[in-house]
């Protein structure tokens, strides 16, 4: 009966023993330790060598997880007509940038008119590989040298336009409080659907914030065994004592199978067997 006892006790003593002294969030559980705020998707890993997964793999698992995480948007939020989606992040390299860009197609594969502005100045992205990174952008636009129809580029989408970040300025954060921004937007807004701000991370500068007044829609994403509790917890508490509403989580980088919903049902080949397996 010691045994017995033993052979349940010890194996999940260790489990949360080391649960305790992981500092990264694991589970979608975790979240739920630090905010009330709903997880809208749990995003795959990305095995494919392009970051604009809803647009070259449209078939694919992660698109389709994509097109969940829309669907929950447009559920949960959907008295706003003109969505202002922010995206961002506690920390550098939790995905925001590619969940933004992937978030705006899947909106421009709606036929909706979207656009995507890289509101970070610190550190631009290139959202399409196969484009060159831009010498004109949001910082020309804002330091009076360019016109807004000038930083507005295609994407292989029709329906998908965006604004790259443009040259790092001495001065982003200030940049951002200018009344350029404000002009951007409202301007933005009589003309597409829906806009999706890709910002810098919370945690590190705060830049972000001063975007919050623009949005109506806020995601953050926290990336599995990779975002630190402690951190991810002061952004999320940060948030709630600056009353900024309309909050969603998303997951990223899931490589755990019983944390996925299941999406690409009936659209990969390499599910079939598994999920055969699973019935039988």
């Amino acid at each position: 009966m010691i045994a017995f006892a033993l052979a349940f006790i010890l194996p999940y003593g260790f489990l949360l023993f080391k649960s305790l002294l992981n500092n990264r969030i694991e589970l979608q559980a975790n979240i739920a330790h630090f905010t009330d705020a709903p997880v809208f998707g749990k995003i795959p890993h990305n095995r494919r060598k392009t970051g604009n997964v809803v647009y070259n793999h449209p078939r694919s698992g992660m698109a389709e997880a994509y097109r969940a995480l829309r669907t929950n948007i447009e559920y949960r939020f959907k008295d706003i007509q003109k969505k202002l989606i922010l995206v961002s992040s506690s920390m550098e390299g939790e995905g925001k940038s590619f969940n933004a860009l992937n978030i705006a197609m899947s909106y421009a594969l709606l036929g909706l008119r979207t656009i995507l502005i890289d509101f970070d100045l610190r550190k631009p992205s290139n959202y399409f590989s196969e484009v060159e990174i831009s010498e004109v952008g949001l910082s020309t636009f804002i330091s009076g040298e360019i016109n807004i129809n000038d930083i507005i580029l295609k994407s292989p989408h029709n329906k998908l336009d965006y604004i790259p970040s443009g040259p790092i300025p001495p001065n982003p954060l200030e940049m951002l409080t200018m009344d350029e921004t404000t002009e951007l937007i409202t301007q933005l807004k009589e003309e597409y659907s829906c806009i999706v701000m890709d910002t810098s991370p919370l945690a590190q500068v705060s830049d972000a914030y001063l975007l919050f007044e623009y949005s109506n829609i806020n995601i953050i994403v926290a990336r599995y065994n990779y975002t630190l509790k402690k951190v991810f917890h002061f952004v999320m508490k940060d948030l709630k004592e600056k009353n900024i509403n309309n909050i969603c989580v998303v997951m990223n980088d899931n490589r755990v199978f019983r944390e996925q919903y299941g999406y690409g049902y009936g659209y990969e080949k390499k599910y079939r067997g598994l999920l055969s397996r699973i019935w039988k």
